[in-house]
């Protein structure tokens, strides 16, 4: 039992597969982390296989927890939970809130999205579900937020249990997928990596990075 979730009454989760993590991620972290004073501690947790994604360009889950460490380390009210790595298989949003409240069954659970993902969460595995047992903290992204926002509250009208909250922070327009290209062509962009990230990356040739 991961009893660190006894610990809280209230926490975030920001998930994805950090491959790999990049200064939009820990942007997001700390804008959460400013907006949201209730939420104790924030949890990143990397999948481990994710259900939407292609994951023939995903690297080992040591090392994308690795690097989140090394992200994240001096940033206050964070964690890095493998969580979701250590159950194994596809990685499905209500296995991680359900193996949450066995453990702590009162916590209250905000879990971070990129708004426009809102358009494709009822096509998500047991949608109706992951409503009940959190509150949706949508970040904007380089969309229209008005479509977006009115999109919301359609979907709250279509289900009450939906909670939608949105967060005040600027557009995140960085493309993991362009990084691992730049990286493999010898480019590190020093504006959207950490430097202990791309001193990691540099020393275990990921990314097809060669030295």
């Amino acid at each position: 039992m991961d009893n660190k979730f006894t610990e809280y009454n209230c926490i975030g989760i920001l998930g994805g597969t950090f491959n790999p993590v990049h200064n939009g991620h820990i942007m997001l972290a700390k804008k959460v982390i400013e907006q949201y004073n209730n939420i104790e501690q924030l949890f990143l947790m990397p999948n481990n296989s994710p259900a939407y994604k292609d994951n023939n360009h995903i690297i080992t889950s040591e090392h994308r927890l690795r690097m989140l460490e090394l992200a994240t380390y001096d940033i206050p009210k964070t964690s890095v939970s493998d969580m979701e790595i250590k159950r194994g298989g596809i990685t499905y949003t209500i296995d991680t809130l359900k193996q949450i409240k066995s453990i702590n069954p009162t916590i209250k659970i905000y879990f971070i999205i990129g708004a426009d993902s809102l358009y494709n969460i009822e096509k998500w595995h047991k949608f109706k579900e992951i409503f009940d047992n959190c509150t949706i903290i949508a970040a904007k992204r380089d969309c229209d937020m008005t479509d977006i926002i009115n999109y919301s509250q359609e979907l709250c009208n279509k289900y009450p249990n939906l909670k939608i909250s949105f967060l005040q922070t600027d557009s995140i327009n960085i493309s993991s997928s362009q990084l691992r290209n730049n990286i493999k062509s010898g480019v590190f962009d020093m504006s959207y990596l950490d430097d202990k990230v791309i001193q990691y990356i540099k020393n275990y040739n990921l990314y097809g990075w060669n030295l």
